[in-house]
């Protein structure tokens, strides 16, 4: 039994010496621990080049130059502080400007509204009518008629002049006359027509409607022009200041004012031609009416002579000196009459100026569509903006209150900079300190890891050697429970005898 127990303490030794054996193998080499070292050299190396890197800005921070910026802010903060306590807003201005935006834009409503696409196309076929009346039957019925007129009297001096010829040399014969009184009384017709067309009943309606139509064309002129010349407010804030800039109200007004001016200075040169008309008229319509007067005298004296040819017979001689001067006197009338019959071709020259002013019309009204929505957009933008003005005016109090507390902040900021300033740099100077003092023990630390690396490799290879020598020694040990001899001298108690027993007797 003994035996079998000193085998398994020799087992057991000789198994912690393979242990310490193979624990000695397991120790790094000399090699291992200088490449350890090597690599912790090179860490606290770079270490120590990185602190000095920050080391580097952290005194760039304390240069000169900070605190001469840290100073030329504090002097501009002084200065937006003085400059918020002085300039103020004049919300009186700003209410006012407000007012006059609302009354612009309902301004702009109103146009938009009174001036109807309807009404102005409506207004546009009054003027092509007037300008096609004008064109197609008053100047071709005045020309036609001048033409007739000069003709008429072209015959009538012949014949006038032929029948004082002919009772010069010749008794009077009563059956001329009698032609002649029929030629009168056919020409007395056309005096009284001539006269019926240039009454021109409907002139002055024509008038009043060239009159409303200019008034009109006007008043849409200077209502745009003074749409042109208002401009809105563009408030835009630079910082809690705010910038206003005035941008024009209505950018295309300028171009459709001038047409509408053309239009209206159109329709006033038709309105002077339609006047210069009206007063030849009168004029007119009285030499034909002293014309057709003539010419009943005429064919009344030649009816009663007629009627009383025996009576008359004695006043024949007087008949020639009658007809010289009808020959005189009829062609200068008839004259007179196609002068002022073709004078009325100047109603052509109205009618194509009212032609104009109706395109003129036409390309406002084809206009018209974008441009109310144009107008009434502006309307909607500047009632808005005078919205805004009216809430800024509303919170005057809020923004006192937000100005002053600015304003004080600001003080704030410009007294405590240096300070704060002074505060940063010497808390810089500390931290360059510390990190010149953790170089300086980075350095040191890379300085002494060769030695450390040197002697830890020197107890390593101690340890190992130490270790070798334990095994050995156990080994040995272990050996000597398997050899009697060992066992013998190992335990001396083995080797002597039992005592005898004892029995009680004894």
């Amino acid at each position: 039994m003994r035996r079998i127990v000193f085998t398994i303490l020799g087992l057991l030794e000789l198994a912690v010496a393979v242990v310490l054996v193979v624990f000695s193998f397991q120790l790094p080499t000399a090699q291992d621990v200088d490449a350890e070292f090597g690599k912790l050299e090179r860490v606290t190396r770079n270490t120590s080049h990185q602190v000095t890197l920050i080391r580097d800005r952290v005194h760039e921070l304390r240069r000169p130059e900070s605190q001469a910026l840290a100073a030329h802010l504090q002097t501009q903060m002084k200065r937006v502080a003085e400059t918020l306590r002085s300039q103020t807003i004049d919300f009186e201005t700003v209410r006012a400007m407000s007012d006059a935006l609302r009354d612009v834009s309902q301004g702009l409503d109103n146009l938009a509204t009174t001036l109807d696409a309807e009404r102005i196309g409506k207004l546009g076929d009054g003027l092509l009518l007037t300008a096609n009346f004008l064109e197609e039957r008053v100047a071709i019925a005045a020309g036609r008629a001048a033409d007739q007129l000069e003709a008429s009297t072209k015959v009538l001096k012949d014949n006038a002049l032929g029948l004082a010829t002919q009772l010069r040399n010749a008794p009077l014969d009563l059956g001329a006359l009698r032609g002649i009184h029929d030629g009168l009384k056919r020409f007395n017709e056309g005096l009284e027509g001539m006269g019926e067309l240039l009454k021109m009943e409907h002139l002055d309606t024509m008038r009043n409607g060239v009159d409303g139509l200019e008034s009109s064309l006007n008043t849409a002129a200077n209502q745009v022009e003074r749409l042109v010349n208002y401009t809105y407010p563009w408030i835009t804030f630079d910082g809690i200041k705010p910038v206003v800039e005035w941008e024009p109200l209505w950018p295309q007004g300028a171009d459709i004012a001038e047409g509408l001016n053309k239009a209206a200075e159109g329709v006033a040169a038709v309105g002077k031609e339609m006047d210069n008309a009206k007063q030849q008229l009168p004029k007119l319509r009285a030499s034909l009416a002293e014309s057709s007067k003539v010419v009943n005298r005429v064919r009344e004296t030649l009816a009663l002579v007629l009627d009383k040819q025996k009576e008359v017979e004695s006043l024949l001689k007087e008949v020639p000196e009658i007809a010289a001067r009808l020959a005189e006197e009829l062609p200068r009338l008839g004259t007179d009459l196609a002068g002022i019959l073709r004078e009325t071709d100047k109603f052509k020259q109205i009618a194509v100026q009212i032609r104009e002013a109706h395109k003129a019309l036409e390309g406002a009204l084809a206009r018209w569509p974008d441009l109310r929505n144009t107008i009434m957009g502006s309307a909607r933008v500047l009632k808005a903006t005078q919205m805004q003005l009216a809430q800024v005016v509303e919170r005057r109090e809020d923004y006192e209150n937000f100005r002053a507390k600015t304003v004080e902040l600001t003080e704030q900021f410009a007294d405590g900079l240096p300070v704060y300033t002074a505060h940063i740099d010497a808390q810089l100077q500390q931290h360059e300190q510390s990190f010149d003092d953790l170089r300086q023990s980075v350095d040191e630390v890379s300085n002494a890891l060769p030695t450390y690396a040197q002697t830890a490799g020197l107890m390593l290879q101690t340890t190992r050697w130490l270790l070798w020598f334990l095994a050995a020694v156990v080994a040995f040990h272990a050996g000597t429970w398997w050899f009697p001899s060992g066992r013998e001298h190992a335990n001396p108690l083995d080797a002597q005898p039992a005592p005898p027993p004892q029995t009680v007797g004894s």
